[in-house]
């Protein structure tokens, strides 16, 4: 065979090369109303000098440098090329449509449209998430442009496509019937989405207020950052939120992937109570936490296009999800709604990345299959926490029923020990009170028996100290006895006023603190020192004072008995000042004096029975402890300060 003979064969393979690298024709009729810019109908040019301008991408010597598409839609995701792609398009519409170009990646930074003329030149439309919405030729969440002038003459319309990051390329040329119509329902179906998600954020941060459990809390911001992470990926935050802050768009899905996975892993950890009920998956969250935080930092620093992928987060989703099995095999029965929900999440989630990494999947599936599992995982974690609520609620009602029941048993043998306590307690008190009844006859009987002899002795010691006036020496140990024989009677007569005390009843009386320490004074002018102490009396009474008239002159009789005999003799004047001062309380009594004093180590002790100071004291060691005594009965209290050589102060309070 000759070369001549060889060329149809040639032609041939050629017109199949040609075929095999050239697109196809979409041809625009009244009987179809969508065509979509996929496979083979766009041709795909990669520049990488990024200098190239529609002229020498349209000429005929850049034909070769496309190249057709062999999947649906395609992915790309360098920021240092710009992507050309050639769409042939031919009308042979009767004109009653309009013709729109729709691409479905709304988050492509920079996009340029040129559309021939009849005139062989080129119209240009300008879009991107770059600009201001309402710079857009159709205020659309998608990038759209009219298909206008193209001529019934085959057309082949360019598209320049740049972006800092991954971009999906994939689009239609619908009617502007149909572009109304799928919009309309877009719009519906989407609203939808947003309200139920805005009910969940109110009802469950109504919940948290209401029950100040921090798993409502977690649950909200995780909801707030599925509305987030959804507006910055469908374009409505875009349009409605921030329409003049296209800057947002750059950071907005990253940002808001980061915190849609903080807030769901937070949000498991405090449903699932990992802290208390598995720490070491406790401890693996917030591993995980902090891992996604620097992702986030590194992504934001040096490259976005790692930071923009639900694909990045595949395996902190398996975690949570693979948690929610760990917790629900151990018992923690509030997980099965957790597990329902994720499966939910989980399954739109996976279809989503698997779309990212380049499997094909149906575009509208791909797109709405993560709202679709987010909304189903909303309402059954909603759900979920309710029961986890009633669960809570049962398991305390529960320990409460238990609690009672304990409290109660408690109760009654607490009752029985009581009542035996006090059976104890009243044997005890009256065998106590029949032997302080006792003691008490006895010391009065036995003083009584006492004091008779004791007066006999006393008088026979008088007279025989009369009659023996002669003899010096017997006149010394008369002298003696009679001493001896006075300091017992004294004693005596303390433990007659102690008795008396106790066994006595209160008898109120009004009080008359002038008249009463006037004739106390009085009664003490035979005491050795008496001229010689001068008494300062100050009473301030604005209120009648009701108390037992005997047991306070017992009282306020020690202390000027005691400020008269431990007078200090060496200083130049002794004075004893008294300040009575009754308010609506009762009444409040000092005795100050510049006496011997008392020294700061016996002060905690001179109210005890029998103490004295030093074995010089004058007295019988009963003073104090009967003041003490008698203010007890009274309801009141004294209080002392002293120095020894300076002063000393007592400070009585009795009520009313």
């Amino acid at each position: 065979m000759n070369w001549t003979s060889r060329i149809p064969l040639i032609l041939l393979s050629l017109l199949i090369v040609l075929q095999a690298h050239s697109s196809s024709v979409i041809e625009l009729r009244d009987d179809k109303q969508e065509y979509e810019l996929g496979g083979r109908a766009i041709e795909v040019f990669e520049d990488k000098t990024m200098q190239l301008g529609i002229e020498q991408v349209s000429a005929p010597a850049a034909r070769h440098k496309f190249h057709t598409n062999k999947k649906k839609g395609f992915r790309v995701n360098n920021a240092k090329a710009v992507f050309w792609i050639k769409i042939q398009v031919k009308d042979y519409s009767s004109g009653s449509h309009g013709w729109l170009m729709e691409f479905y990646d709304n988050r492509i930074d920079d996009i340029k449209v040129y559309l021939p003329q009849t005139d062989g030149t080129f119209k240009v439309y300008e879009s991107g998430d770059q600009i201001s919405f309402d710079k857009k030729d159709f205020q659309h969440i998608n990038f759209v442009f009219p298909l206008n002038n193209i001529g019934k003459e085959q057309a082949t319309i360019y598209v320049r496509l740049h972006s800092k990051h991954e971009m999906y390329v994939f689009g239609l040329i619908r009617t502007v019937e149909r572009y109304v119509e799928y919009t309309t329902h877009e719009y519906f179906y989407v609203s939808i989405f947003y309200g139920i998600l805005l009910a969940m954020f109110v009802y469950n941060l109504l919940m948290y207020f209401s029950l100040k459990d921090s798993a409502y809390l977690y649950y909200v911001f995780y909801v707030t950052s599925i509305l987030f992470y959804s507006m910055s990926r469908d374009g409505f935050g875009y349009q409605f939120v921030w329409p003049y802050m296209p800057e947002i768009n750059i950071y907005a899905e990253p940002l808001a992937l980061y915190s849609m996975m903080v807030t769901i892993l937070l949000y498991a950890k405090e449903f699932l109570h990992t802290k208390e009920n598995n720490p070491l998956i406790n401890q693996l969250i917030i591993i995980v936490i902090i891992l996604r935080t620097l992702i986030l930092i590194i992504g934001l620093t040096f490259s976005l296009g790692i930071i923009r992928s639900l694909f990045l987060d595949m395996v902190p989703m398996l975690f949570v999800y693979g948690i929610g099995f760990v917790s629900y095999s151990k018992g923690f029965v509030a997980a099965r709604y957790y597990l329902i929900g994720f499966s939910a999440l989980f399954m739109g989630y996976s279809i989503v990345s698997l779309e990212a990494i380049g499997l094909n999947i149906d575009s509208a599936l791909a797109f709405y299959a993560f709202n679709i599992g987010v909304v189903i995982q909303l309402v059954v974690l909603s759900v979920a926490l309710a029961d986890r609520v009633k669960l809570i609620i049962k398991e305390k009602n529960s320990a409460q029923s238990r609690l009672i029941e304990e409290l109660t048993e408690k109760e009654k043998m607490k009752s029985r020990i009581n009542i035996q306590l006090e059976e104890m307690v009243h044997k005890r008190t009256e065998e106590l009170e029949n032997k302080n009844h006792q003691l008490d006859s006895f010391v009065y009987k036995a003083s009584h028996d006492i004091k008779g002899p004791l007066r006999s002795l006393i008088g026979l010691s008088k007279v025989g100290m009369k009659d023996l006036e002669d003899s010096p020496q017997a006149t010394v140990y008369f002298d003696h006895i009679l001493k001896t024989a006075t300091k017992l009677d004294e004693i005596l007569a303390d433990l007659l006023e102690v008795t008396k005390m106790k066994t006595s009843e209160i008898r109120k009386t009004k009080i008359d603190f002038s008249h009463m320490i006037k004739e106390i004074m009085n009664s003490f002018q035979h005491l050795n020192g008496y001229t010689r102490l001068k008494v300062k009396v100050d009473i301030q009474q604005n209120f009648d004072f009701f108390s037992d008239e005997k047991v306070l002159y017992s009282i306020l009789q020690n202390f000027i008995e005691n400020g008269i005999k431990y007078q200090d003799y060496n200083k130049y004047e002794s004075w004893l000042k008294i300040n009575v001062i009754v308010n609506e309380h009762g009444a409040t009594i000092v005795f100050e004096d510049n006496g011997s004093g008392i020294d700061e180590k016996h002060l905690d002790k001179i109210f005890e029975m029998f103490y004295k100071v030093n074995d010089s004291s004058i007295g019988t060691g009963l003073g104090l402890y009967i003041v003490k005594q008698s203010l007890e009965k009274l309801g009141g209290d004294v209080t002392a300060k002293s120095k020894k050589g300076e002063f000393t102060i007592f400070t009585l309070g009795i009520p009313h």
